[in-house]
């Protein structure tokens, strides 16, 4: 479970504003394993908005830009949309995460709120309406064309609140089309209704999807006490109310079972579980004067380390002896030792059975032969092969015959000279067979 510290944050902004803070448990913290970033409005006493941002640790606290409203942060966390008023009208804005680059993307005055981005941050849907229509609609713009298309277009309806699904296959919308706010689920691209999240708390609004998309949150009204926060499974027909503090001003997503919330009557923020328990461990702050008014959580996916491979097994490779046009051999994994002749040239590979073009001329039969290959040398045209035995000491054995073995046959070899301790160790040349 996780937890939010806003506790540092909130005593800044009581040095610096003059602000009350009211704060109980001060573990708030320590529950929160994972820091997130919040954006905020806040509302000061002349009804001017500004954009604020904060860690849930409570450090990097900061204001981002002093005319902006309803922020949305950039999937990636790079970019910040916002609503600037200006002149009884408003704008769409983008600036960075730090504030920095406050740039305009739409140019035309509208009454503009509730940006969200698409997944893939190429695009903004919004609502608007002009001033001189009370019914808002759903737009989308590209933002790497500036093109603002009406994807609702309904006149005499409300459409508003839009939020992207996770895989930008649809986009949740707040809609009063058939007389009371519903959630309807449109095709980004054509407008077309996908389906209808089928709840019994209507009226409903502000739909916010969990981050795996498997859920949604949303505000419901018509209940005695005010508007709460619900979540809902997608595909199911029950919803689960988080909150019961009156009227529910802001909230979003911090995991897929935890919301960050803001009640209406009292800024605070709190945590809230998908299944309706409050989170211990709260952080509450009063800001006097003004108010917070939303929030907009952006969560940075976590690192992965990269892992570390297990080592790999390296086999100790096979033991190759070669001189002029002979070879002994060891390999992987068996004990005996193979003395070899270069395929001689007219010779038939079939009966003189080959291997990689060497024919075989004598090895070692039994465990009373075999031991470690640890020297080879060839001398007057006679292979010798010096072999460390566990028992026997150092063993030197020659081929009884340097004829090819034929297919089917079994040549040895003969030990001439052993006992020798751990001569096998050094230079040929200091065993010489005898």
């Amino acid at each position: 479970m996780r937890s939010v510290s806003l506790t540092r944050f909130s005593l800044l902004f009581s040095l610096l504003f003059g602000l009350a803070l009211v704060q109980t448990d001060h573990a708030a913290s320590a529950q929160s394993s994972r820091v997130f970033t919040i954006v905020y409005e806040f509302s000061g006493p002349g009804a001017e908005r500004s954009i604020f941002s904060v860690q849930s640790d409570g450090t990097n606290w900061r204001e981002l830009t002093d005319n902006g409203s309803e922020p949305a942060w950039s999937p990636d966390g790079s970019q910040i949309a916002f609503v600037r008023d200006e002149n009884n009208t408003s704008y769409l804005y983008v600036m960075n995460a730090d504030g920095s680059n406050e740039r305009p993307v739409t140019q035309v005055p509208f009454l503009y709120y509730a940006p969200a981005w698409s997944p893939d941050g190429n695009q903004i849907a919004y609502a608007g309406r002009s001033g001189w229509r009370d019914d808002a609609d759903v737009y989308i713009l590209d933002l790497t064309t500036g093109i603002q298309r009406n994807l609702t277009d309904n006149v005499d309806i409300d459409d508003s609140d839009p939020a992207w699904s996770p895989d930008g296959s649809s986009i949740a919308i707040t809609s009063n089309r058939f007389g009371t706010n519903a959630i309807y689920f449109l095709d980004p691209v054509t407008g077309n209704v996908l389906g209808q999240l089928q709840t019994a708390t209507l009226p409903v609004a502000r739909p916010h999807w969990s981050p795996d998309g498997l859920s949604i949150a949303f505000t419901g009204g018509g209940l005695p006490g005010g508007t709460f926060v619900f979540s809902q499974r997608i595909g199911s027909d029950t919803a689960v109310q988080l909150t019961n503090e009156g009227e529910a001003r802001s909230f979003d997503w911090i995991d897929n079972e935890t919301i960050l919330y803001l009640p209406a009557l009292v800024d605070i923020v709190e945590i809230r579980t998908a299944t309706g328990l409050a989170v211990p461990s709260t952080v509450r702050f009063n800001f006097i004067p003004g108010s917070i008014t939303s929030i907009d959580v952006f969560i940075p996916s976590p690192v992965e380390p990269t892992p570390t491979p297990p080592p790999t097994a390296t086999p100790n490779p096979d033991i190759v002896f070669t001189q002029g046009s002979y070879r002994a051999v060891q390999r992987v994994g068996n004990p005996r030792v193979f003395i070899e002749r270069a395929l001689a040239a007219g010779l038939d590979p079939f009966d003189s059975d080959p291997v990689d073009g060497w024919t075989l001329v004598g090895r070692t039969n039994g465990a009373g032969d075999n031991g470690t290959l640890r020297a080879f040398t060839v001398i007057d045209a006679v292979p010798y092969a010096a072999i460390q035995h566990t028992s026997k000491g150092c063993i030197v054995v020659t081929p009884v015959s340097l004829a090819p073995r034929l297919r089917g046959q079994t040549r040895l070899v003969t030990i001439i000279e052993q006992g020798n301790g751990s001569r096998c160790q050094g230079d040929w040349a200091l065993f010489p067979p005898g």
